[in-house]
C-alpha cells in the first residue's frame, strides 16, 4: 500500500506539490546502518506515516531546478516493475528521497539467500520495467542486479533511475570513476565508454551483462567491456 494514499482524498487533484514531505514526518533510521549506496546518496530504512520506508539522504547538494525536474520524472512513471516514489524533502538538510521498501533486497543478495528462485521470472521482470521506462523516453543509465531491487514476493523492481540525469550535474570528482564515466563501468556500453551519451540501446547492453550477472553469479570484467570476443 501507498502510504500517501492517506493523506489525500480521491477528489484531489495530483501535483508535484503532493509529493513534498516535511522533515519531521520521517523517522530516518541511522542507528542500523544504511541499505544502499550510491555514487552521491546513502540509502536508509525509515518510517513515514505509519509506513517502513526507504529513504535516499543525498550527499552532496544538487541544483533544485533539475533535482525537481528528476522528482517530477519519478512521480510520474507507475509501474508494478519499477520502484514506487512516495515524495521529496529539499527545503532542508537533509535533502532526502522517500520510496517503497523491498525488504528482501536487491537481486544479487535475493539469489545467494534464495538459490533456487528462478532467475529468468526476475530478469523478465526486470526487463518489463525498463520497456516500461524506454516506452517515456526515460533512460535509466545504471542497469546492474545491484538496482533490481526484490518484493516480498519475489517480483522484480527497477530502481535508482530517476536521477540518473542529475549524476551528470555532480560536481564531485569522487563520485565519478577513476575514468571519468557515469554508470558502472562493467555494465556500460562500448560506445558509452568513448563518450557517447546513453541511450536506449546502450541500456539493453547494460541489461544484458545483467542478464550475464544474475545467471552466472559473477560480475563482468573491464576486460569483457573494453575486448568483447
Amino acid at each position: 500500500m501507498n502510504p500517501r494514499r492517506h493523506h489525500r482524498t480521491e477528489s484531489r487533484p495530483l501535483t508535484p506539490s503532493t509529493f513534498v514531505i516535511k522533515p519531521e514526518e520521517v523517522e530516518i533510521d541511522y542507528k542500523s546502518g544504511c541499505i544502499g549506496e550510491g555514487g552521491f546518496s546513502t540509502v536508509y530504512r525509515g518510517r513515514w506515516g505509519g509506513h517502513l520506508v526507504a529513504v535516499k539522504v543525498l550527499r552532496e547538494r544538487i541544483p533544485a531546478k533539475s533535482l525537481q525536474q528528476e522528482i517530477d520524472i519519478w512521480q510520474s512513471i507507475r509501474h508494478p516493475n519499477i520502484l514506487e516514489f512516495y515524495g521529496y524533502n529539499s527545503s532542508s538538510e537533509p535533502i532526502f528521497l522517500v520510496s517503497a521498501l523491498k525488504k528482501r533486497g536487491n537481486a544479487v543478495a535475493f539469489f545467494i539467500d534464495n538459490p533456487g528462485a528462478s532467475r529468468p521470472k526476475l530478469l523478465y521482470e526486470a526487463s518489463l520495467g525498463l520497456q516500461h521506462l524506454h516506452r517515456h523516453s526515460i533512460i535509466h543509465g545504471d542497469l546492474k542486479a545491484l538496482n533490481i531491487l526484490v518484493d516480498d514476493h519475489g517480483s522484480a523492481c527497477l530502481s535508482d533511475f530517476g536521477l540518473s540525469h542529475v549524476r551528470t550535474l555532480s560536481t564531485s570528482p569522487s563520485k565519478r570513476s577513476g575514468h571519468g564515466f557515469e554508470g558502472t563501468l562493467q555494465w556500460m556500453a562500448p560506445e558509452c565508454l568513448v563518450g557517447c551519451k546513453a541511450n536506449s540501446k546502450s541500456d539493453i547492453y547494460s541489461f544484458g551483462m545483467t542478464i550475464y550477472e544474475v545467471s552466472s553469479m559473477r560480475h563482468a570484467t573491464i576486460n569483457m567491456v573494453l575486448s568483447p570476443p
